[in-house]
C-alpha cells in the first residue's frame, strides 16, 4: 500500500491553520481552492473507477468496487472500462491526487493571508503585461463564481429554476466584472510607472491647512462627442459637443435625468472612453499639470482623449481617480485593507511606510471596524465609503464621484463633505454627477462651486431650478395610461386592513454575525412600509430573509442590474409569463405601464442594461408582480433616479398599494416617504436603531 500523505496532509492542515488565525478561514480565495482541490480528487478517483488495469487484484485485496470490465484494445490495451477497484488502489489514486491537490490548497491560502493583486501591483514596469495578466487571471475565477451566485439568487427570486439557460448572464456578468476591474486597475496604476517621489508628494493624508490660492485650470474638455453603438440601431449621441473646465479647489456638479449621459462623461474624464466602453469619440479631454506646491514637480499636461491619442487610462493614474455608481465592480482587493494599499503600492509605498499610510487612511475616514472584512460582505452604503476612500487616499488632482452619496445614512453623508472639503482646501478638483445636490448643503456653503446641467447631450452651465420638473401631482401620469395591469392578490375591499406577512422573533445574520433582530414584523395589505437606518445595520439582510422565508413575497434587489438576467427587455417579459403562468404580454403591458410619460419606451430588443435606470427599475418591478405577490418589496429603489422619475416611482407604489398590495421598502431617501403621502399612499415608518427594528 502506498505510503500515508502525512506531509500533504500536514501542509493543508498548516494552511488551514494559518488563515484561521489570521481570520481569513472564510476567503473566498480559500474557499475556492477547497473547491477545486475536492473536485480534483474526486474527479481523479472517478478515472481510477472508469480506467481499471486488465490484471487482476492480489488474492488478499479488499475489493471497493466491481464492475464489468471492457478491455480496450491497441494502444490501450492493458486497460479497461470499468473493472475492478481495490482499498489499496483508491488509496494509491487520493494519495498521487492529494499532491496537486495541495497545490491549490496552498495558493488559495496564500491569496486570502496576501492580497495578490497588491503584490503584483509593486511589480517593476517591464514586467506589468505579465503582472496585469495574472491579476485579472486571478479576478476570473471568483469572478465567475460570484457571477453565477448573482444569477443564481436572481433565478430563485424570480421563481425560475436555474438550468443551462444562465450560463449566458453568467458569462455577461463575469465578462463585464473583468472590463471594469481592468479599467479600476489602470486607474490605480497598472501600466503606469510608480512615481516615489509622487508619492512622497501626496502624503501625509492629512492635507495641508487650507491657503488662499487662486483656482487653477487641472482638466479641460473641448468639444467632446461621445456616441454609441447599439445592437441593430443607428448610432445614438450621448454627448454632444460638451466643453467644461475643471479648477483646483473647486467643487463641480453636474446635473441631468435619467440616463442623460452623465456617467459617460464621467468616464470620458477619466480616459476610459473609448477603450473600455467602445463608441465613436470627438474631441479632446486635456489633464492639465498639478499644482506644484500640492503635487510636487509640475508635470507635462497629459490628451486623454484626442486624435492619435491612445486613451489609456493609466495615463491619468495617480492624477484623476473615478468612483462609479456600481463601486463593487470597481474593488480591485478582497479586503478592505488590500483595497486601501493597492495604489498606494503602485506609487511605490512598501513595509512599515504602507502600512502606517493604511491605517491612517483608515483612521481618517472611519473604516478601522471594516479593516479586516471581505469587501463582499459590505453594504452599500459601506462599500461606497470604502470606493471613496480607496479613490482619495493618494490625493488624486481631479476626484470624479458619480452619485456617492445616494446609498449613504446622513452620519456618512456629512462624513464624505468633511473628506470632500480637505480634498478641495488641499488644491484638489471634484466633480459630482449628482440628481439630488442638496444632499450635499453642507459642503456647498463652504467651496467654491460651480454648477451644470445635462440634457439631450449638451452641457449647459448652471444648476436646474426645478430638481424635477414633474406634474404637482403625479398619480395620473401612471393611473391614466390605457392598458395598465395592476393587480393584487385575490382579496375583497379590506385591503387596507388585511394582514399580507408577519413575522415573529427573526434573526437576521450573516458571517456569524448577528446585524439584526426583529421581535415582530405584520405587513398589512393596501399599506407602504418604510424601514430606514445607518449603512450596515442589516436593511437589505432583512429584506433577503423575508423573501426567501414567505412565498407570498416578491423582491426587486437594491442592484435591479442582478435581477435581470436576459439578453432583451422582450424576453424579460416573456420568461416573466411563462414561469408566472400568466397571459402572454401581461408583464409587457405591466411594464409599459409603468413607464408612464415623459419616459421614451425602449425598443423590446433593447438590453436591459442599456436601458436608463428607471426603466431597469420599471422593468424589475414588472417581473416581480408577474406573480402577482402579496408583498412587494424594494430595497432602495431611488438609487439613480431623477426628480421626475421619483415621483413617478411614488404614483406606483401609491397605486399598487390602493390595489391591495403591500409594500415593504427601505431607504435613505428621507423625501420619499412625503412623496408617497402627498401620491395618496397609508405610509407606517420604521427604523433600525441598536441593531433592534422598531
Amino acid at each position: 500500500m502506498a505510503p500515508p500523505p502525512w506531509w500533504q496532509v500536514g501542509i493543508i492542515a498548516a494552511a488551514l491553520v494559518a488563515c484561521a488565525l489570521a481570520g481569513r478561514i472564510h476567503s473566498p480565495a480559500l474557499r475556492f481552492a477547497l473547491v477545486a482541490a475536492a473536485a480534483f480528487v474526486a474527479l481523479r478517483l472517478m478515472y481510477r473507477v472508469l480506467f481499471a488495469p486488465v490484471l487482476p487484484p492480489p488474492e488478499n485485496a479488499v475489493i471497493l468496487l466491481s464492475l464489468p470490465a471492457l478491455p480496450l484494445s491497441g494502444p490501450f490495451s492493458g486497460i479497461s472500462l470499468f473493472g475492478v477497484l481495490t482499498l489499496e488502489q483508491a488509496f494509491a489514486t487520493l494519495v498521487d491526487a492529494s499532491r496537486f491537490a495541495v497545490v491549490f490548497v496552498v495558493f488559495g491560502a496564500a491569496n486570502a493571508l496576501a492580497d495578490a493583486r497588491t503584490l503584483l501591483a509593486r511589480a517593476p514596469r517591464r514586467m506589468l503585461p505579465l503582472a496585469t495578466v495574472l491579476s485579472l487571471a486571478l479576478g476570473g475565477a471568483p469572478a465567475l463564481l460570484t457571477a453565477a451566485k448573482r444569477v443564481g439568487q436572481a433565478a430563485r427570486i424570480r421563481g425560475e429554476r436555474r438550468g443551462p439557460q444562465l450560463i449566458v448572464p453568467v458569462f455577461e456578468q463575469a465578462v463585464e466584472r473583468a472590463t471594469v476591474l481592468g479599467a479600476s486597475m489602470e486607474l490605480r496604476g497598472f501600466g503606469a510607472e510608480r512615481t516615489h517621489r509622487w508619492a512622497a508628494h501626496a502624503l501625509p493624508l492629512a492635507p495641508a491647512a487650507a491657503q488662499e490660492r487662486p483656482p487653477a485650470p487641472v482638466l479641460r474638455v473641448h468639444q467632446l462627442t461621445v456616441a454609441m453603438t447599439a445592437a441593430e440601431s443607428s448610432p445614438r449621441v450621448i454627448l454632444h459637443q460638451v466643453s467644461l473646465t475643471l479648477h483646483s479647489g473647486e467643487l463641480t456638479i453636474v446635473q441631468g435625468a435619467t440616463g442623460s449621459g452623465k456617467s459617460t462623461l464621467l468616464a470620458a474624464l477619466a480616459g476610459l472612453v473609448p477603450s473600455y466602453t467602445g463608441g465613436a469619440v470627438t474631441g479632446t479631454v486635456e489633464l492639465l499639470a498639478p499644482n506644484a506646491a500640492i503635487h510636487g514637480e509640475a508635470a507635462a499636461p497629459i490628451c486623454l482623449v484626442g486624435p492619435g491619442t491612445a486613451s489609456r487610462p493609466a495615463l491619468a493614474a495617480g492624477r484623476v481617480a473615478l468612483v462609479p455608481q456600481r463601486v463593487e465592480h470597481s474593488f480591485v482587493a478582497e479586503h478592505v485593507r488590500g483595497e486601501l494599499s493597492f495604489a498606494l503600492s503602485r506609487r511605490g509605498f512598501t513595509g512599515e511606510a504602507l502600512d502606517t499610510a493604511v491605517a491612517a487612511g483608515l483612521a481618517r475616514f472611519g473604516l478601522q471596524h471594516l479593516e479586516d472584512r471581505q469587501l463582499s460582505t459590505l453594504s452599500a452604503g459601506e462599500a461606497t465609503r470604502v470606493a471613496i476612500a480607496a479613490a482619495s487616499l493618494t490625493r488624486p488632482q481631479v476626484l470624479l464621484l458619480d452619485e456617492p452619496v445616494a446609498d449613504l445614512d446622513p452620519q456618512s453623508v456629512r462624513a464624505v463633505e468633511m473628506l470632500l472639503a480637505d480634498h478641495l482646501a488641499g488644491g484638489g478638483s471634484v466633480l459630482i454627477a449628482e440628481h439630488r445636490p442638496e444632499l450635499l448643503d453642507h459642503l456647498r456653503a463652504r467651496v467654491a462651486v460651480r454648477g451644470y446641467e445635462l440634457a439631450e447631450g449638451r452641457l449647459r452651465e448652471g444648476l436646474p431650478a426645478s430638481a424635477d420638473g414633474a406634474p404637482t401631482d403625479p398619480r395620473p401620469a401612471v393611473l391614466s395610461e390605457p392598458g395598465v395591469v395592476v393587480r393584487a392578490a385575490a382579496g375583497d375591499g379590506t385591503a387596507d386592513v388585511e394582514e399580507a406577512l408577519r413575522a415573529r422573533a427573526l434573526r437576521v445574520e450573516r458571517g456569524g454575525r448577528v446585524l439584526l433582530t426583529v421581535p415582530e414584523l405584520t405587513l398589512r395589505r393596501g399599506e407602504i412600509t418604510i424601514v430606514t437606518g445607518p449603512n450596515g445595520s442589516g436593511k437589505t439582510s432583512l429584506l433577503e430573509d423575508l423573501e426567501r422565508a414567505h412565498a407570498a413575497a416578491a423582491m426587486v434587489p437594491h442592484r435591479v442590474d442582478d435581477l435581470l438576467i436576459r439578453d432583451s427587455i422582450e424576453a424579460e417579459c416573456r420568461f416573466a409569463d411563462r414561469r408566472a403562468r400568466a397571459p402572454r404580454g401581461s408583464t409587457a403591458a405591466r411594464f409599459t405601464a409603468l413607464i408612464a410619460p415623459p419616459a421614451v419606451p425602449p425598443v423590446p430588443g433593447t438590453h436591459p442594461r442599456d436601458a436608463s435606470a428607471d426603466t431597469r427599475l420599471a422593468l424589475g418591478i414588472a417581473v416581480q408582480l408577474a406573480r402577482e405577490p402579496r408583498v412587494l418589496m424594494l430595497d432602495e429603489p431611488t438609487r439613480g433616479l431623477d426628480g421626475a422619475a421619483r415621483l413617478r416611482l411614488a404614483a406606483l407604489c401609491a397605486a399598487l398599494a390602493s390595489a391591495g398590495t403591500s409594500l415593504l421598502l427601505t431607504t435613505h431617501d428621507r423625501e420619499f416617504p412625503l412623496l408617497l403621502e402627498r401620491a395618496g399612499a397609508h405610509v407606517r415608518r420604521l427604523q433600525v436603531s441598536e441593531g433592534a427594528l422598531v
